[in-house]
């Protein structure tokens, strides 16, 4: 290219470029990106060598930031307040906000192209969100965050998951399941800053010119039988995915991903739990038993919600989907309708449980009858039924967790005895047509 080459961006979209080998440009290579005014915009320069001044970083309305994962301060967030601060450092990414009006951001350089190397971290000092790193697509085009990272040339000690900003809420893709949360996808917008996970020690991202597409490629669609949950109240929303995949276990892993709460209050959150973790994407073995997973809730304001189920991705037609409502007793099949509700301010792990059931379970019951009862004295549980019970008693803390499985045959009265904490638990019995569950409080 004789003159200058530029790929624009304004209010209808950014341009995208993928070379097909070297590019001799004789003038100014410029790559533009338009950012609306007032939210913040998770950014990563698309040029070898950057600065500050090109965001017109000042500390009242362009705000800049980068965030130091071994910061070992109340957070990570190191502010960027005057102009001529170098950003070299490819693949960083950068979090700005405008407030004054919207922004065409200019990088001017050598474009990022061929293989690119971030050194990523996790440090035990740093008080919150340990091994959470914020990077960035380096190229002017989007970036494959691919199944399992097959396009990479590593992706190396870091979580399968990514998560980046969408309005006031967080997006999520998990390349292990080909899962997402609040539309986020397997393709990294150019110039698009997220965030990766590091368990322990170091990590290393390093994408090439095979990872790049551009962003008009076709969207990544499981195999895997999916089932996603959508909480509203108005236009605002969230979602959580539960998802069946031939090596996942129940336990957390690679085909899990962890719930980063939105920063705007006026969006409900829906999330699981595994342990002490919660969920934006619940991966499980495939399916075959009736399960019971408890959904937790969360809103800062007053208000009514609507949680429904969409995309029952290769969900057998014999399963049927129940959400029950602990708080009320209510019980509806998210299959055939949604559930409606309303609710002040709370944050409650297990305000639901959610039924997973073949369609021969033909009842679930919050034990309300006189025939069946579930107590506790002190420590210890019971449960007598005037029936024969034959099945699985299950033992659930407010988290999710599981203190106690026991299987039963043929037995009226039954006693269990929990060394777990003081607090309320639940009590699962799962027979062959029906499920029952009651929520007990357990102490001295």
């Amino acid at each position: 290219i004789t003159g200058n080459l530029t790929i624009n961006s304004d209010a209808t979209g950014t341009g995208s470029l993928v070379d097909k080998g070297t590019i001799t440009v004789g003038g100014t290579s410029t790559v533009e990106l338009y950012l609306p005014a007032n939210r913040w915009w998770y950014v990563t320069p698309p040029v070898t060598s950057s600065s500050s001044t090109v965001f017109d970083a000042n500390s009242t309305t362009h705000k800049l930031y980068w965030w130091n994962e071994t910061n070992t301060g109340t957070h990570g967030w190191i502010a960027i307040a005057t102009t001529g601060v170098a950003l070299n450092n490819v693949m960083q990414g950068f979090a700005c906000k405008y407030t004054d009006a919207a922004k065409t951001l200019q990088f001017t350089g050598t474009i990022v192209t061929g293989e690119q190397t971030r050194s990523v971290s996790y440090s035990a000092d740093a008080p919150n969100y340990n091994g959470f790193n914020l990077v960035g697509n380096p190229y002017p085009s989007a970036l494959d965050w691919g199944l399992n990272g097959n396009t990479w040339t590593s992706q190396t000690n870091v979580r399968t998951s990514i998560w980046y900003r969408k309005d006031g809420s967080f997006a999520t893709y998990n390349s292990a399941g080909g899962t997402s949360t609040n539309g986020g996808q397997r393709y990294i917008p150019a110039m698009q800053a997220f965030w990766v996970k590091v368990d322990a020690g170091t990590g290393t991202l390093t994408p090439n010119n095979a990872s790049r597409v551009h962003s008009s490629q076709a969207f990544y669609k499981s195999n895997n039988a999916i089932l996603k949950l959508i909480v509203n109240r108005g236009e605002y929303f969230d979602e959580t995915v539960i998802g069946f995949f031939e090596k996942a276990t129940n336990t957390f892993d690679s085909y899990d991903t962890e719930k980063w709460f939105a920063v705007d209050e006026n969006y409900p959150q829906l999330y699981t739990n595994i342990n002490d973790k919660k969920l934006a994407v619940n991966g499980l073995s495939p399916f075959n038993e009736n399960l019971v997973i408890p959904l937790g809730f969360k809103t800062e304001v007053n208000g009514k919600f609507t949680i429904k189920a969409s995309d029952f991705e290769n969900i057998d037609a014999g399963i049927n989907i129940y959400l029950e409502d602990l708080k009320h007793g209510n019980l509806v099949d998210l299959g055939n309708t949604a559930y409606t509700f309303y609710s002040e301010p709370v944050n409650n792990n297990n305000r639901f449980i959610l039924h997973i059931i073949e369609s021969g379970t033909t009842n679930i019951v919050n034990t309300n009858n006189e025939n069946l009862r579930i107590y506790s004295y002190g420590t210890n549980i019971y449960i007598n039924d005037n029936e024969k019970i034959s099945g699985t008693v299950i033992i659930y803390d407010m988290l999710g967790k599981i203190i106690l499985t026991k299987n039963i045959q043929n037995e009226n009265n039954v006693e269990f005895s929990i060394s777990s904490p003081t607090g309320f638990y639940l009590v699962k019995i799962l027979r062959k047509n029906r499920i029952q569950t009651k929520r007990i409080f357990i102490g001295n």
